[in-house]
């Protein structure tokens, strides 16, 4: 049975509010013509709806200049230099370094936030104070005339300052300060995640491949992968093979490596004592397999040293 519930009817939003997550753009709404432009330098056409909507687009152009003003005050125009710009071009871009900009970001939009807020509080000090010296206390008069006159000027300055004017105005400079700090924050932590995954998978195939010297060895930063390079250097022939095959190491990339541990003394004994330190830390295997695990050692390291070229072989 179908449905005959009636679905309301739901208004669809505009689509030039689309993507703008409630900000709108009235410069790029003017250009792709769905905003009228407004001429401020005209001359008043006299009806008061006019009058009125004419006044409110002077209050708007130039609130919005004093922000624009705020703004390079705020942001500056400041240029690095010819060689820092050129560096900043040549260096690589890294995902630690993606992460320094946006901790610096973070730190320089609290104090940007906190100097909007002063500013904020001086403007509206100053508007109650421009209030407060419009009234006329010195002079008063109880003509008629005067009366009304002081009532007209009251209610023009109240239409050009109503209480939530300055407020609505602060609320907007902020939020718009912050959604555009909060886009290029957005925007660099996606450039983060990217750099991290990709540096991580580089890190992952490099370190899969078995080392060609001692210094990639050492280099090798996941100390799981560090670990099973030991445990191969320190296996028989057999497991060699079982592992050779298992990780798809061929011996032309394995035998530098393990030519090196045979003749290096100090190599294999910093070798011996990271297994040794990695199986004592194993609590579950048991003390049983860390004394087999350390007689193991101790007989690798003398085969170890009866191979050193240094060193007669004893005769025994």
């Amino acid at each position: 049975m179908p449905n005959s519930e009636v679905q309301p009817l739901r208004r669809r939003p505009k689509p030039a509010y689309k993507n703008l997550n409630g900000f709108m753009d009235p410069t790029r709404m003017r250009i792709q013509g769905q905003m009228p432009t407004v001429n401020l330098h005209g001359d008043p056409s006299g009806s008061r709806e006019a009058d009125f909507s004419r006044a409110k687009n002077v209050r708007d152009a130039v609130e919005r200049r004093r922000n624009v003003e705020d703004a390079l005050l705020l942001k500056g125009s400041f240029f690095p230099g010819l060689a820092a710009a050129k560096e900043l071009v040549e260096s690589p871009e890294t995902a630690a370094g993606t992460e320094r900009r946006i901790q610096e970001l973070r730190v320089r939009h609290w104090d940007e936030m906190q100097t909007l807020l002063d500013w904020q509080t001086q403007d509206y000090f100053q508007e109650a104070m421009d209030r407060h010296d419009s009234n006329n206390d010195d002079q008063k008069s109880n003509s008629d005339e005067d009366v009304h006159a002081d009532r007209h000027f009251e209610s023009f300055y109240q239409s050009l300052h109503t209480d939530p004017a300055p407020f609505s105005c602060f609320d907007d400079v902020l939020s718009a300060h912050r959604y555009a700090h909060l886009r290029t924050i957005n925007g660099l932590l996606n450039q983060h995640a990217a750099q991290a995954e990709k540096e991580d998978a580089a890190r992952r195939k490099r370190d899969a491949q078995f080392p060609a010297g001692i210094e990639e060895y050492r280099a090798i930063r996941n100390k799981d992968i560090q670990i099973r390079m030991a445990r191969f250097l320190m296996a028989d022939s057999n497991t060699k093979d079982r592992m050779m095959s298992e990780f798809q190491w061929a011996w032309r990339q394995v035998q530098s490596l393990v030519d090196e541990f045979s003749k290096n003394v100090r190599f294999s004994r910093n070798v011996s004592e990271i297994l040794a330190r990695h199986q004592a830390h194993q609590p579950a295997q048991g003390l049983v397999l860390v004394e087999d695990f350390k007689r193991e050692v101790e007989s690798a390291i003398r085969q170890t040293e009866a191979t050193d070229p240094r060193r007669k072989p004893s005769t025994a």
